[in-house]
């Protein structure tokens, strides 16, 4: 490919830094949506981070009461 004298349309693989090259749109895309995707991943985390700690620091009496309110509001519930 030394002759190649235009633009390549590539990936992101390092094999193609030496060429004058353009990013392939979909792997671009595709990159920006696995990002998207590990943020909100890391975002849903935190927050159950969040809830474990504080269900961690709630009294006895109020983490009965956490208890019976999440079973009451459970769909399965209503079939017991």
């Amino acid at each position: 490919m030394n002759d190649f004298g235009g633009v390549a349309v590539v990936d992101g693989y390092p094999g193609y830094n030496d060429f004058s090259r353009q990013r392939c749109w979909d792997h671009l895309k595709r990159e920006v949506e696995e990002t998207e995707i590990e943020e909100a991943i890391a975002k849903f985390h935190e927050l159950y981070r969040r809830a474990k700690e504080r269900r961690k620091n709630l009294h006895r009496s109020e983490r009965s009461s956490f208890r019976r309110r999440k079973i009451a509001n459970s769909p399965l519930s209503s079939r017991l």
